[in-house]
């Protein structure tokens, strides 16, 4: 494997669909090279999908990924960023509730 794809699905509002897109994304690639789901929304719906057989791809958790996502050409993330670092993570596109 010569190169690696992190994904990132980051959004603030729940139900916007962060996960789901990232499961039929990690489905769709799984098909061409090694993939996982980084799962780090707090309701971990992708593990649990994963955990009762519903997902192709390995679901992982973000503490995880420095140990276990080496093995994986494909790595769609989903995230729920800190409001604190908005501006500090180079995100664009991002804004703030008013």
């Amino acid at each position: 494997m010569n190169t690696q794809h992190l994904i990132s699905l980051a959004s603030f509002k729940g139900g916007v669909g962060k996960t789901t897109v990232a499961v039929h994304l990690a489905g769709y690639l799984a098909a061409r090279a090694p993939t996982c789901v980084v799962d780090g929304d707090r309701t971990r719906n992708a593990t649990f999908w994963h955990a009762g057989g519903h997902l192709k791809s390995a679901v992982i958790s973000p503490s995880s990924i420095a140990r276990e996502g080496r093995k994986y050409e494909y790595i769609p993330q989903v995230k729920v960023p800190a409001r604190s670092k908005l501006g500090q993570s180079g995100a664009q596109g991002f804004e703030t509730p008013g």
